[in-house]
């Protein structure tokens, strides 16, 4: 009896995720309004990596023109500096390259942000922030904007949609997990409130009411502290449902590890209840193939084995199918990658779980080229710094 209800709740929670990713369809459409405002973008840099050209490119082919894009590095050292300003001369896009200094008591990205908001021109128009690791579509920033512009919305959100550029496990893995959540409804709850900080809008004035520079300070997470904030003010927040961002990645399985626990890392030390959620849906799930299998051991025959796999391969099918939508399918290898990790999905449960399980304990964290040590939410320290 016990064994079946925990099929049962495995095949329940791949039913869910396919239904949350139909849905998703459903609410998907290209906007064809126009607006003429004026929008500051604020992006933060840093390393060798970032690829300012392409960036720019895909700004100056936006539906909607940015006004203003304020780079943010950490100092003129940083390889990104360079970078930025030999891209930013060939555009006509006005622009601005701010050096934030060296963060201690917060994340890098938090101080560059927190400099490049006391650069920009907030009498009126919108703000919006952005990474530098995303791939907009030409109507991102119009989809972004859009809500703000009729009046209904306080802050729109896009939602990340991890891209492997080859069809490496590693990269498959994360992204399978990684869109599952994306596709979860808002939670707007203070414990579960999220944002994604790759591409966030808001007015002048709301930006100003938030406090926005202030609540960077002390914090490793822009956007989970924004989030917080914003939902302490009751703003109404949106993600627009088709309002997916490309992020290409290229990872190894242990590049892919070290990523998805950082991740955690984070959600970890805001937002607990996250972390907790995750964990009791990945170990039902896992509960639910062992019950399966042991029901095949004792002669019942395939059938919830069947089931778990049917439920898994539908749910691949329909994210793949939301990725087409936004013209962000994968290629045919990946494709075909991603139905067989739905078809095995205790394969991407094993990693998750390993992922969670991690981060039981949250004391430091490396990101880029700084390590922090984190003694709680308000309370984040550097203790090293790499080279870029």
């Amino acid at each position: 009896m016990l064994t079946g209800i925990m099929v049962l709740w495995g095949a329940v929670i791949n039913a869910i995720s396919a239904y949350l990713a139909f849905s998703r369809l459903k609410t998907m459409k290209t906007p064809t309004d126009l607006v003429n405002v004026r929008v500051t973008i604020v992006l933060p840099v840093t390393g060798n990596a970032v690829d300012m050209t392409e960036i720019v490119r895909r700004l100056e082919r936006q539906t909607l023109r940015p006004a203003h894009l304020i780079v943010a590095v950490e100092s003129e050292a940083d390889p990104a500096f360079a970078i930025a300003k030999e891209a930013l001369a060939k555009t006509g896009i006005a622009h601005d390259i701010v050096v934030a200094g060296l963060a201690e008591r917060q994340a890098q990205k938090c101080l560059n942000l927190q400099a490049a908001i006391r650069q920009g021109h907030g009498d009126d128009g919108y703000l919006v922030f952005m990474d530098a690791d995303i791939r907009p579509s030409i109507h991102w920033l119009l989809q972004l904007i859009l809500p703000l512009s009729g009046g209904n919305f306080d802050l729109v959100n896009g939602r990340r949609w991890l891209m492997p550029s080859k069809s490496t496990f590693g990269s498959h893995v994360v992204a399978m997990i990684d869109r599952s959540i994306m596709l979860l409804p808002r939670m707007d709850f203070v414990s579960t409130c999220t944002i994604w900080g790759g591409s966030i809008a808001l007015s002048f004035e709301n930006a100003r009411a938030l406090d926005l520079h202030g609540c960077l300070d002390n914090t490793i997470s822009d956007d989970l502290a924004i989030a917080r904030q914003a939902k302490l003010k009751q703003m109404r927040i949106v993600a627009p449902g088709s309002l997916l961002v490309a992020s290409p990645i290229d990872l190894t399985i242990a590049q892919a590890w070290r990523f998805a626990r950082r991740q955690y890392q984070i959600c970890r030390l805001h937002r607990p209840m996250l972390w907790y959620i995750a964990m009791s849906i990945v170990i039902g799930r896992l509960a639910a193939w062992a019950a399966a299998f042991h029901l095949l051991a004792l002669g019942y025959g395939p059938l919830p084995i069947l089931a778990l796999a049917g439920t898994g391969l539908l749910k691949q099918v329909l994210v793949a199918r939301v990725a087409g939508r936004c013209n962000m399918a994968d290629a045919t290898s990946g494709y075909v990658l991603q139905l067989m990790l739905g078809l095995l999905q205790p394969v991407a449960d094993m990693f998750h779980l390993s992922v969670l399980l991690s981060v039981s304990r949250v004391k430091r964290l490396r990101w880029g080229h700084v390590t922090y040590r984190m003694n709680g939410p308000d309370e984040v320290f550097v203790v090293g710094r790499a080279s870029y």
